[in-house]
Formats: structure tokens, C-alpha cells, sequence
């Protein structure tokens, strides 16, 4: 009886749509379209339909409005789709990323895969042997030299692999997510080095480092993904909308950096004073607020304007051998190297500086 009942409820879908069962060309995607709807939703809509041939008697032929109603039982099947996010096709909806085959999924296993993908993957790890080597020069009271050298050069594998990790992390998100993950802990390094260096008083070195910073992002990485870029596609585009949104954030944040310049410059009777330092403070809790304000622009409301448009280029990446709770342990145990090791750098830089 029920196999009779599922007969029945397609053939009233192949009626409904105006095609008969011997329709071979559509037949089994119609048949997979009435196995997805239920055969009284079909009898609900039937008197809709019924009148389409009035509708399309422009037709030549009875071939194109077969096809055309066929188009308008899909286009049903979609509006369902949306709302109640089943697919079409009769496949399944898509599933959690699952692990690589010739990844071992015991935790020792796991760990000595894991571990090897961080060390043993990248030509610039070799200077991680020089951490064993800054310690030294630390605890025995070498020269500021030396300690500067054997603790910069270390860092450079560390902030590498820390963006690794960070892309490796950001490909278990969404694409929005993934953006905002390397552009914090892309920039973590440089954080951890103006902290100790605000800690230690050195407020030129922190200053300069924003400096090259914003340089660097604004000429440095645009102009090369410009060329480069260029060099591939014969005509790039680029998101309007984001782009307009980003250049507001920069122009603001030039105004509020220029700003207590602007005081410094014009008025020299406030130099060092409380409205001086005031006005940089209320700068910085406004450039935070905002910040914080674009995040929740970028990831809530208006989360469309940043999705990418056009072909996936997920076959041209990697598959990781990482998992996101092994992402974020390795992003914790490098956060610690490269603290450690900025704090030797910035306490070395004085004396380096003057050894010169």
C-alpha cells in the first residue's frame, strides 16, 4: 500500500506538471522532484497549475512547454529548497570537513604528524635552532649584540609558521572569518614586539613600527598585488562596496593619528600636558570602538558585502594536516616563543643601538 500511495503521489506530480510518465528525457529528474515533495503539497498546487497551457500557447511546440513547465516545477522545488534547505538533486547536505586518510587519529600519532607538519615544513625553520642559542647569550651576560641578533632571527620562522597555523585555522570557517583571523594574528608578532616596547619606554620604536606597518600594507602589499595579480589576469576587479568601507576606515584613522600631531605642531604651550595626552587617549578608545563597530559590520549585518563572488579556488589549496584544536594549541605555544624572545629583543635594542 504505501509503495502504491508513492506511485501515486508521482504520477499526480507528472499530471500536475503536464508531462506523461513515458517522458523519457525528464523523466527520472521528475521522478527525484516528486519523491522530494509530499503528494498532498503536490494536490494543494494542482489547481494552480492546471491553467499554465493557457499561459504558454505561444509555444511551438509541445516538446518547448513540456520543457517549460518543466522549468516551473523547478523553480518550485527551489523556493522550497530555500526555506527548508533540502536539495534538489536528492543528495545530502554538506558535511563537516572530515579528516585525511593518512592522518592517524590516535592522539600520540596525531601529535608526531602534527608536529612534523610545523617543523619540518618550511626552509626558514632551521633558525628555530638559534632559540637555545638567545637563551644563552641571555643568561650568561653576552653583549646586547649578540642578543639582539640571536633573538631576531628566531622570530622570523615563529611569525611564518604563526601564519600557517592561523591559515590552517581559518579554513575550518567561513571565508569573512578566515580574512579577520590572519588580519589578527597575521599582525600578533608585531603586537607582542610594541608591547614589550611600550613596557620597556621605547615609545619611538613603536611608533616607527605603525609606521612601516601601514607603509608596508598600503604601498608594499597592494602595489605587489596589483603587479603580480596582473601578471596572471589580463583584468582584475575588486569589491566596491568593501573597498569604499576600507578607504572611510583608513581616512579616519589617519585624522585620528594626525590629530594630536596637528596639537603638538600648532600649539607648543601644551606640550606634555593633560590635554595633550588626553586627546591621544580619547583617539585611541575611538579608534578601538570603532574597530570593534566594523567587526560587527563586517561579520553580522552586512556579512554579503564580503563574501567572494566567482570560482572557488579551494582545489589549487592544501588539504591540512591540522585539526582547529591543534591550530589554536600551536598558536599558543608559538605565542609564547615569540614573547619570550621579543622581550630579549626590545631589552637588547639600546645597547645594540649604541654598540653601532
Amino acid at each position: 500500500m504505501a509503495s502504491m500511495g508513492a506511485q501515486a503521489a508521482k504520477d499526480a506530480a507528472f499530471r500536475t506538471a503536464g508531462v506523461s510518465p513515458d517522458f523519457n528525457e525528464h523523466k527520472d529528474r521528475l521522478a527525484k522532484i516528486a519523491n522530494a515533495i509530499q503528494a498532498d503539497e503536490w494536490l494543494d498546487r494542482e489547481s494552480d497549475l492546471s491553467g499554465e497551457p493557457e499561459h504558454i500557447d505561444h509555444y511551438a511546440s509541445a516538446e518547448d512547454k513540456k520543457s517549460h513547465k518543466l522549468g516551473k516545477l523547478t523553480e518550485m522545488v527551489k523556493k522550497k529548497k530555500e526555506a527548508q534547505s533540502f536539495d534538489v538533486e536528492g543528495g545530502d547536505e554538506e558535511e563537516e570537513k572530515a579528516p585525511r586518510a593518512d592522518v592517524p587519529q590516535d592522539m600520540v600519532g596525531f601529535s608526531i604528524v602534527s608536529t612534523k607538519d610545523i617543523l619540518f615544513t618550511s626552509q626558514l625553520n632551521w633558525l628555530l635552532f638559534l632559540i637555545p642559542v638567545a637563551v644563552w647569550c641571555k643568561m650568561s651576560g653576552a653583549s646586547d649584540g649578540w642578543i639582539f641578533f640571536f633573538s631576531l632571527l628566531p622570530i622570523c620562522p615563529l611569525a611564518e609558521r604563526l601564519g600557517y597555523v592561523t591559515e590552517a585555522m581559518a579554513s575550518f570557517t567561513n571565508p569573512t572569518l578566515g580574512g579577520l583571523l590572519n588580519a589578527t594574528f597575521g599582525n600578533l608578532t608585531e603586537m607582542i614586539v610594541s608591547w614589550f616596547a611600550l613596557k620597556g619606554g621605547l615609545l619611538r620604536v613603536v611608533q616607527m613600527s605603525l609606521l612601516g606597518s601601514i607603509l608596508s600594507n598600503m604601498l608594499l602589499v597592494l602595489g605587489c598585488a596589483f603587479f603580480f595579480g596582473g601578471l596572471k589576469y589580463k583584468r582584475q576587479t575588486y569589491n566596491k562596496q568593501g573597498a569604499t568601507m576600507s578607504a572611510a576606515l583608513l581616512l579616519l584613522a589617519v585624522v585620528s593619528i594626525a590629530a594630536p600631531n596637528v596639537l603638538h605642531a600648532t600649539h607648543t604651550e601644551l606640550h606634555g600636558t593633560s590635554s595633550e595626552i588626553s586627546l591621544s587617549r580619547f583617539t585611541s578608545v575611538l579608534l578601538l570602538g570603532v574597530y570593534c563597530t566594523f567587526l560587527y559590520f563586517q561579520l553580522i549585518t552586512h556579512r554579503d558585502i564580503y563574501e567572494e563572488e566567482g570560482e572557488d579556488d579551494d582545489d589549487d589549496e592544501e588539504e591540512t594536516v591540522q585539526t582547529f584544536w591543534s591550530c589554536i594549541a600551536w598558536l599558543g605555544i608559538m605565542t609564547i616563543f615569540i614573547s619570550f624572545l621579543s622581550d630579549y629583543l626590545v631589552d637588547a635594542i639600546e645597547g645594540a643601538a649604541g654598540g653601532m
